[in-house]
C-alpha cells in the first residue's frame, strides 16, 4: 500500500525503473500549462492508467504501489460479485485475472471492493461498496478525486468489444462534480465518457494532449454509458435500459488499444462543501 504523497512536489519511479522524466516532478498548478484542457488531477489519473499499463506489460503485480495517490489493491478473501468469463474464474487475491476473449464484470454486491481494482482516495473523499453500488464521494474541494482503476492482471484488448457502466446515482447537475469512465492503453492514449453539468461528454487524448471532445446536453442523464470498439472506431453510446444503446457519436480510437485498462473516477472541480455521492453499478468489459 502506498503512503500519503506530497502533491506539492513528488517524483515517481515507474515499475520499469527510472523516473517519469519531466512529468514526474511537478508543483501544484503546473499541469494547467499543458495543452490538455483537463487540469491537475485528471492528468494524474491519466498517469495512473499509463503506469498501470506499464506494470501489466512487464507482469509486475507489485508495481501498482508506485502510482501517485492513495493506492492499494483490495485484500482479503475473493468475492463472488466480480467474475471473469473467458478465464472462467472468480477473482481472488491469487487469481490469474482476465484472459480474453470473453467478459469480466463487477456488480458491487458484496460490500468489498474486489481485487480486479486498485483504488485511490484523495483528501476527504470516500470510496466503498454500499447497498449493491460502488459509492464514490469526491472531496469537498477541487481539484481532487477518488476512484478505481483495473489491476495489472485485468488488461484487455479493446479492439472489438465494449466497456459499459450503469449510473443509478449520477452527479448532481448543479454541483461541480464529474464522473468518468475511461479506457487507456499502453501508449498513453485514452478515450473517455463523462457525466457533469447536465451533459454527457466524450473525449480522447494522447500523451495528455486532448485530441477531440464533444458535449451532449441531456435533460436527464442516461442510466448507462458505454464505449464500443469496432476496429479503428469507438462508438460512444448511452442507454436507459442496458439493452438498447443509442450512439451519440463515433470517432477514431487513435490507437489499437491492444493492452487496455478501465478506470472509474469521481472528481470535484471546485469547492463543494455540501458534497454528495455518486453511485455506479454493473460494470462490464466484453472483448472478442
Amino acid at each position: 500500500m502506498i503512503a500519503a504523497v506530497n502533491r506539492e512536489a513528488v517524483s515517481v519511479t515507474s515499475c520499469i525503473g527510472g523516473p517519469r522524466g519531466a512529468r514526474g516532478t511537478r508543483t501544484a498548478g503546473l499541469w494547467r500549462a499543458q495543452p490538455l484542457v483537463y487540469a491537475d488531477d485528471r492528468v494524474d489519473a491519466a498517469w495512473r492508467m499509463t503506469l498501470t499499463m506499464l506494470c501489466a506489460l512487464v507482469g509486475a503485480p507489485g508495481c501498482g504501489d508506485e502510482i501517485v495517490g492513495y493506492f492499494g489493491g483490495s485484500s482479503g478473501a475473493g468475492s463472488s460479485s466480480s467474475t471473469a468469463s473467458g478465464s472462467s474464474s472468480t477473482t481472488t487475491p491469487e487469481d490469474a485475472g482476465f484472459v480474453g476473449p470473453g467478459c469480466f464484470s463487477d456488480d458491487f454486491e458484496n460490500g468489498t471492493i474486489d481485487p480486479l481494482w486498485n483504488t485511490w482516495m484523495e483528501q476527504d473523499s470516500t470510496l466503498a461498496e454500499i447497498g449493491g453500488l460502488l459509492e464514490l464521494t469526491p472531496p469537498s474541494f477541487g481539484l481532487w478525486d477518488t476512484g478505481v482503476v483495473g489491476a495489472y492482471n485485468y488488461v484487455f484488448p479493446f479492439t472489438t468489444g465494449h466497456a459499459r457502466l450503469r449510473v443509478p446515482i449520477p452527479p448532481a447537475v448543479s454541483r461541480p462534480v464529474l464522473l468518468f469512465l475511461k479506457i487507456s492503453d499502453e501508449t498513453g492514449t485514452e478515450i473517455s465518457m463523462q457525466l457533469s453539468g447536465g451533459s454527457v461528454s466524450i473525449s480522447a487524448a494522447i500523451g495528455l494532449v486532448e485530441q477531440y471532445r464533444e458535449d451532449f446536453p441531456k435533460a436527464t442523464y442516461p442510466e448507462w454509458i458505454q464505449m464500443r470498439a469496432e476496429g479503428a472506431v469507438v462508438h460512444f453510446e448511452v442507454s436507459d435500459d442496458g439493452q438498447t444503446f443509442f450512439t451519440l457519436t463515433s470517432r477514431d480510437k487513435l490507437s489499437d488499444f491492444a493492452q487496455s485498462t478501465a478506470l472509474i473516477m469521481a472528481q470535484t472541480a471546485a469547492d463543494d462543501p455540501e458534497r454528495g455521492s455518486i453511485g455506479v453499478d454493473d460494470f462490464e468489459v466484453c472483448v472478442e
